[in-house]
């Protein structure tokens, strides 16, 4: 929560100093409608046919930077820890990541980072990456989630793809749109707010 306010450790964030949010929407279906959708039109909502043929699924891996209000996302067919390195290696090649002070990494305890194994392979690879596991069943916290909940809205619904590559390509372009215009989300929840939803489950 602090540094979702820009603090770290009782002091502002410096120069350089990045946060990060990341995670996995995972099992995204490709669902092709066996018959052609009917768009909207002033006298009827869209008409999407409810029989359908599975074409597979895959994984989008993303990063939200919490204070310059930009996502970074890429498509794996599948979500195990090489794809988690893979993605956070280019992700991280990228300015401004590349010369950061110290990138905040805020992440849940998903079996491909966990944090038994995972802290050893990012202090090898990335010296500038520190790490803030989230408390296990508290996913809420994370503003990745955010940025999935308008990819679901905006891009997923109606699923109606007819491959595997088409979803990929929507996905990709969808974020590269969505940080034309993005902004930081309206973070209200501070660090007071969480103690005392906990008083009041203790």
């Amino acid at each position: 929560m602090d540094l979702y306010q820009g603090l770290f450790q009782d002091r502002p964030l410096r120069a350089r100093e990045y946060v990060l949010c990341f995670d996995q929407k995972t099992s995204i279906q490709v669902r092709a409608r066996v018959h052609v959708s009917v768009p909207p039109s002033p006298k009827h909502p869209q008409l999407v046919e409810h029989e359908y043929e599975r074409q597979g699924a895959l994984n989008l891996l993303a990063l939200w930077d919490v204070h310059r209000g930009q996502a970074f996302g890429r498509c794996y067919a599948r979500r195990g820890r090489a794809e988690v390195e893979a993605f956070l290696d280019e992700a991280l090649a990228c300015p401004p990541y590349d010369s950061a002070r110290t990138n905040h990494l805020i992440l849940d305890n998903g079996s491909s980072q966990h944090p038994s194994t995972f802290p050893s392979w990012i202090a090898q690879h990335h010296r500038s990456v520190q790490l803030h596991y989230l408390p296990t069943h508290a996913s809420w916290l994370n503003q990745i989630e955010i940025f999935f909940s308008i990819v679901q809205r905006k891009v997923l619904t109606p699923n109606n793809f007819r491959d595997l590559q088409l979803l990929t390509e929507r996905l990709l372009e969808f974020v590269t749109f969505y940080n034309r215009t993005a902004r930081p989300f309206a973070w209200n929840f501070t660090r007071d707010d969480l103690e005392e939803r906990l008083k009041l489950l203790g």
